[in-house]
């Protein structure tokens, strides 16, 4: 007979707040809300252990292939129809530039490797731009279907050699969670790159080793209220939630204490709750909490809601709908909770309960799967390489019809204007968009430098950039010219080999008179050239790339020099800096909108709200209404 665990509704309600809170995360409302993620890791090393335990107590064995085809039974079919739903969309919306990284994320999905594609291909979670994956999400999932086949079969095995003592499979689960955890302080990047430490299998499994551990300790027990450990248990689960919400509201996915303390914090917090909630501590005031009704309705979505919440949120943004702030998140999330339940009543029950036949199954699975990866190759079958490297070109095409009869806007810059760009309105102000953007290059004057050395973000390549745009200006004849870039100029300069740093007179100067030349370059077909300020960065710790751009002085110096040489070339100059940053300080929401994860470059509805500013500026200095 199937080990079966006794049901928690506590339990239930910490799923729903799980999923809840990653989705406010998701929507710019809940700056810490992504450890959601980790709550749920815990969540699922406590539950699976438990129900392995329960299994060897009642049978002294564990059969793995039923509990691997459960597992596939309960996660693969939502998966097989989202991927379907995705595919789809791909083929139909998606330009083909954008469908080889389709192909590449649907592939890592259906595989369950998601994590390890995210990191092969340089991903970054902070990073949500203006075409943000339909599955930047599956990493999680991935990490949890690696645990279900690795995990069981190390339980078996372990409890097999120790006769069912659990005594040297405890040790050994805490030694691997230390493991895991001087993995992630291992791969961890100060002020850089967070991929293969956050998206990392053996960075991340610490988490769900915590759970393991409290099921270990736990299950099987007999737990009852009187007994001092239980009072200890719930009495700590409390100070646990209230650690956990400090976090999920304080925490941002790029500073360095997430990777120092953080996460472990977070995850053994969780680790907390669920040992205080998941006995008689599920009668007290924090489990009568999570039992709620609406929390444990949330709960038994929580896959659903997971799975397609994400793609809703990237294909129902500001742009599609009209909407922003709390009227966007409604309807996103109103989208998400239907289509949710709807996979609850009609994809994932029938399936787990047996509703459909197993025979049915055991054939249709490999078969569904076969058709979603055809299918997936399929849609993406027109996919254009994307430009991606330093000094590599993307162009966002300017409408012809529209530019025929209302003239031109082109933006220029680097990844930030190819944000804007690729962003933006189909015309203001009666003229067409669109851009053309050199990746991680700035206009000089020479290259960035960093502590002597070239930034990361910079390279040869980018050193004719500016004739470039002066031929592409010549040949496209827009009327107005829009410069978007400064994340590279606020750096110290590399000028043919000789460092020139910044604060200094030499620096002012070669910075002012290169400005000039370039404005006065990119005007000289008759464009009219507008110039926006540069934004703050976020300060040191908080975001990727060079310590130097979080410095408020450098950012404050190169606008003002901005200023100077727009003067002298005749240009315009929009303070862009001054809406991104209130008072000349980084802020990472406004008006209740996460506007810049990885501290440099905006968010999908950051880039909205930029545009609802921009535009009619941008049409009073051109003259419109």
């Amino acid at each position: 007979m199937r080990a079966r665990l006794p049901h928690v509704p506590a339990l239930d309600g910490l799923r729903g707040a799980a999923v809840l809170g990653v989705v406010a995360y998701h929507a710019g409302h809940l700056r810490g809300g992504f450890l959601g993620v980790d709550l749920f890791f815990v969540l699922s090393g406590f539950l699976i252990t438990s129900l392995l335990l329960v299994e060897h107590e009642s049978t002294d064995r564990i059969a793995l292939g039923a509990f691997w085809g459960r597992r596939f039974r309960r996660l693969l079919p939502a998966v097989l129809v989202v991927l379907a739903a995705v595919a789809l969309y791909g083929a139909l919306e998606l330009p083909a530039s954008a469908l080889g990284d389709l192909r590449r994320d649907g592939l890592g999905t259906l595989a369950y490797v998601a994590n390890w594609v995210s990191i092969s291909a340089g991903s970054d979670y902070w990073s949500a731009f203006a075409s943000p994956s339909l599955l930047e999400h599956a990493w999680s999932l991935a990490i949890e279907e690696q645990f279900y086949v690795v995990w069981p079969l190390l339980a078996a095995v372990g409890l097999r050699a120790t006769h069912g003592r659990r005594g040297p499979l405890m040790a050994a689960t805490a030694v691997m969670a230390v493991a895991s955890l001087l993995t992630l302080w291992w791969h961890h990047d100060p002020g850089g790159d967070t991929s293969r430490a956050y998206y990392g299998t053996d960075s991340r499994a610490a988490a769900i080793l915590y759970g393991a551990l409290v099921a270990l300790a736990l299950t099987g027990r007999p737990r009852r209220r009187d007994d001092p450990v239980e009072r200890v248990l719930a009495l700590a689960a409390m100070p646990a939630t209230v650690v956990l919400a400090v976090l999920w509201t304080t925490s941002t996915g790029t500073s360095d204490s997430l990777y120092g303390w953080g996460l472990p914090v977070a995850g053994l917090s969780a680790a907390v709750v669920i040992a205080g909630v998941s006995g008689p501590g599920a009668r007290g005031l924090l489990g009568r909490a999570l039992s709620v009704p609406p929390l444990r309705w949330f709960g038994t979505i929580s896959y659903g809601l997971y799975l397609w919440h994400w793609p809703v949120f990237v294909v129902l943004d500001a742009e599609a709908t009209g909407l922003d702030g709390w009227a966007l998140t409604g309807m996103r999330v109103a989208v998400s909770v239907a289509i949710a339940v709807v996979s609850l009543h009609l994809v994932e029950q029938p399936v787990r309960s047996g509703r459909l036949p197993r025979p049915a199954w055991r054939l249709g699975a490999p078969l569904a799967g076969a058709a979603v990866a055809v299918a997936l190759v399929a849609a993406t079958s027109g996919a254009v390489d994307e430009a991606g490297d330093v000094g590599e070109r993307v162009a966002v095409p300017i409408d012809p019809e529209l530019s025929a009869t209302g003239g031109s806007i082109m933006i220029l810059g680097d990844s930030e204007a190819l944000i804007l760009a690729m962003s933006s309105p189909p015309e203001v102000a009666g003229r067409a968009l669109g851009g053309d953007a050199a990746l991680g290059c700035g206009i000089g004057p020479g290259l960035g430098s960093v502590g002597g050395l070239p930034a990361a973000a910079d390279g040869p390549s980018c050193t004719d950039l500016i004739d470039e745009w002066v031929e592409l200006i010549e040949t496209d004849d827009p009327e107005v010219v829009l410069l978007h870039t400064g994340a590279t100029e606020v750096l110290d300069r590399d000028i043919d080999g000789r460092i020139v740093r910044f604060g200094g007179p030499e620096w002012d100067d070669v910075t002012r008179r290169h400005l000039e030349v370039v404005l006065d370059r990119l005007g000289s077909t008759g464009a009219r050239v507008i110039a926006l300020t540069a934004p703050c960065f976020a300060p040191s710790g908080e975001g990727g790339g060079p310590v130097d751009r979080g410095d408020p002085l450098r950012v404050s110096r190169w606008n003002e020099l901005l200023r100077e040489a727009a003067q002298q070339a005749g240009a315009t100059v929009i303070d862009y800096g001054a809406m991104l940053c209130p008072g000349g300080s980084y802020v990472e929401e406004l008006e209740g909108i996460t506007m810049r994860a990885d501290g440099v470059h905006l968010t999908t509805d950051g880039a909205a709200l930029v545009w609802d500013w921009l535009s009619p500026v941008l049409a009073r200095e051109l003259g419109e209404p």
